[in-house]
């Protein structure tokens, strides 16, 4: 029995040693007191992002001068690049202050021929403010070609129209209906009526006694009596032109 008493009280007593560090191991981290209790504690701080560059005023020496005709490019030493309207004075070694307008991001600068990732446009400080950034294109309106070179393109244009003579034309009208064909030769005579020039073409060929020598063009381009031409158009037969058919046409007519 004395045996079962001692037992017995030695695990009673290990239990009690049990429980306690139980109860130890599983208190809250919150339930420890702190350093300073008064003060809260500081939330860490995140990783800083670069802050972008904001309008305003850029003040720095000059590493750098760079003169177009009518605006300055500077670097200053700090490797800002800013332009302003032109100014010769400025030279490396000063010391400025450029109230910046705008900036942008890879402009390439047409006098210089060169891009800057990032430049500031703007002006130099007590100076009338920049109107607009510098070098930036004005397209201008698309004027017509003059009459010369418009009617030196057309004679260069490519074409795969056969050339023939008048002669050729009228043997071949048959196979020629709808062609398109080149003729050289000179202008025996034009009649302009509503819009359309009726040129009368001459090479030499054929024969005036069945009309083969002379071949009609209808035309809206203008030529002049008398001079040596090459006009491409539409083989046509049977061609009414108000005063009644004719038998071969050379139909919309072009000087090539």
């Amino acid at each position: 029995m004395t045996k079962s008493v001692v037992l017995g009280l030695v695990l009673f007593v290990a239990g009690i040693v049990v429980g306690r560090v139980s109860v130890l191991m599983t208190q809250p981290e919150s339930a420890t007191p702190a350093a300073h209790p008064s003060t809260p504690s500081a939330p860490m701080a995140a990783p800083s992002a670069p802050m972008p560059a904001q309008a305003g005023a850029i003040r720095g020496r000059i590493a750098e001068v760079i003169q177009v005709p009518q605006y300055t490019y500077v670097r200053l030493e700090s490797g800002d690049w800013a332009a302003v309207p032109s100014a010769p004075a400025l030279a490396v070694g000063q010391t400025v202050g450029i109230v910046s307008q705008n900036e942008m991001v890879n402009f390439t600068s047409p006098s210089l021929g060169r891009t800057f990732e990032r430049i500031w446009f703007g002006s130099l400080e007590g100076a009338e403010p920049a109107a607009r950034a510098p070098e930036m294109p004005v397209m201008p309106a698309k004027a017509p070609p003059p009459a010369e070179v418009k009617a030196a393109l057309q004679a260069v244009e490519a074409s795969n129209a056969l050339a023939l003579r008048i002669v050729d034309v009228y043997s071949e009208r048959a196979a020629l209906t709808g062609q398109r064909v080149k003729v050289k030769g000179t202008v025996d005579r034009v009649t302009f009526v509503q819009g359309v020039h009726y040129v009368h073409l001459k090479d030499g060929t054929g024969a005036a006694a069945d009309k083969t020598d002379d071949l009609l063009c209808l035309s809206t381009v203008e030529v002049a009596k008398g001079a040596t031409v090459t006009l491409e158009g539409v083989v046509t037969l049977n061609k009414d032109i108000g005063m009644g058919p004719v038998a071969v046409v050379l139909d919309q007519a072009l000087v090539r």
